[in-house]
């Protein structure tokens, strides 16, 4: 079952309207190698500015405040905890985990907090659940999905079938980003895993770090691996309110308050 079908057949009730989230489907279609329509291509282009391609490996998502980037993390962590046959890989006895890592306890939380809501919403994802604890809920497929705050104790000793990083480009331990050293802890505990996924959603902020280097490396180029889009809000979130003060200065520009300069006009 693709992540279409499965919006389709099992998550659809969770979502509500599923026309505020066609352009999210769009990106997801595209993330997994699922070939995209006309009217979708044109949207691929205007964000990733380049050719659709995929399944990617590691996926970059650079996108505004309130556009449902922590929903969207929360729905496609599930999607690979529940669709995705890990067992091959694994070792007799040991469990895969979904790695969800996020800025902070708080954003940590309301993350972990949509994982229960989603999985709770249906009988059919009900019946996965084998135990959920704080933070973290296992699953009948042989596979965890755990958040945590972002730090690189969080991944040793794990193997991990998939990370997803929320707000990454806002990673900050005692002053100090920790994303890189995050990043390459993550890297080899999913060695093991021929299908693992690397997928990073942040809105943007400085010009350095993983969010950033990926943006310079990969953004706008046919990259067989990577896939890195830029995206403002009102296209993810059509339901966002924007500011008065903009709308009134330029009607038919994109709201760009979110982004920095380094960040091209869409």
């Amino acid at each position: 079952m693709d992540i279409m079908q499965a919006i389709d057949k099992v998550f659809a009730p969770c979502l509500g309207d599923l026309r505020i989230w066609r352009n999210w489907f769009t990106l997801l279609k595209a993330m997994f190698g699922i070939s995209l329509d006309r009217d979708e291509k044109k949207v691929f282009r205007k964000v990733a500015k380049r050719k659709p391609g995929g399944p990617f490996r590691e996926v970059f998502i650079i996108a505004g405040r309130r556009s449902g980037k922590s929903f969207i993390t929360s729905l496609v962590a599930i999607f690979l905890a529940l669709f995705f046959d890990y067992r091959p890989y694994l070792k007799a006895g040991e469990r895969g985990v979904i790695q969800i890592l996020a800025v902070d306890r708080a954003q940590a939380r309301v993350i972990f907090n949509y994982i229960c809501g989603i999985l709770n919403s249906t009988d059919i994802l009900r019946q996965y659940v084998i135990k959920e604890l704080t933070e973290r809920i296992e699953l009948k497929t042989n596979v965890d999905i755990e958040v945590a705050t972002c730090s690189y104790k969080a991944i040793r000793g794990r193997t991990v079938v998939a990370c997803l990083c929320d707000e990454i480009a806002f990673w900050d331990v005692e002053g100090k980003n920790p994303d890189k050293e995050v990043i390459t802890a993550i890297r080899p505990s999913m060695g093991t895993i021929p299908t693992s996924k690397l997928i990073c959603l942040s809105t943007p902020y400085a010009k350095r770090g993983v969010l950033y280097d990926a943006f310079e490396r990969s953004f706008g180029r046919d990259d067989p691996d990577t896939l890195v889009i830029q995206a403002e809000s009102l296209l993810l979130n059509p339901t966002r309110r924007v500011d008065a003060p903009v709308s009134r200065r330029n009607p038919h520009r994109p709201h760009r308050a979110d982004f920095p300069q380094w960040v091209p006009q869409a």
